[in-house]
């Protein structure tokens, strides 16, 4: 699981100083890989015991990532909170795919022409995560050797 979350910060192209959040993030391991590269992170988990082991493997390598109890299909994050949103599993395992796919897009930020960017392992809410009534550009992807990468720049585009 570890790597999955390494691949995915580095496939979303994690820069210091962004704002990140780590859906489902579990026990971290792409919110600490994205602490790792200079970024201010938040990681949102709906079992909060495992930030337990998430703030233990966090310190251990000296990082500093916000743990946050929330549901990924109701998030508790204003519009626009987020550059670059994360999802190793979780967003693909969530109950509510719809209201998911919603709240991921609602949180990224939207910039002027830039592309704001989520990546995903084996998500179908990401598939669905730009709503036609979502303007602003978007780039998804999903880890290396999982399955093949999809980057569109328009959303709704199979990106393909």
């Amino acid at each position: 699981m570890w790597e999955l979350g390494e691949r995915i910060v580095q496939r979303a192209g994690v820069l210091r100083g962004e704002d990140v959040l780590d859906v489902a993030c579990g026990t971290g391991s792409a919110a600490i890989r994205a602490a790792q590269s200079g970024a201010r992170v938040v990681g949102l988990d709906l079992t909060p015991p495992l930030f337990d082991a998430a703030r233990r493997e966090a310190a251990q390598a000296r990082t500093d990532v916000r743990w946050v109890s929330g549901d990924a299909a109701a998030m508790p994050f204003s519009d626009g909170s987020f550059d670059v949103v994360l999802s190793v599993f979780g967003a693909a395992l969530a109950p509510r795919q719809r209201a998911t796919a919603r709240e991921l897009a609602r949180v990224l930020r939207r910039w002027g022409g830039a592309t704001r960017r989520m990546c995903a392992a084996c998500s179908p809410a990401v598939a669905c995560a730009c709503p036609s009534a979502t303007r602003s550009p978007v780039t998804r992807c999903s880890a290396p050797g999982l399955s093949p990468n999809r980057s569109s720049t328009t959303p709704g585009s199979s990106g393909r």
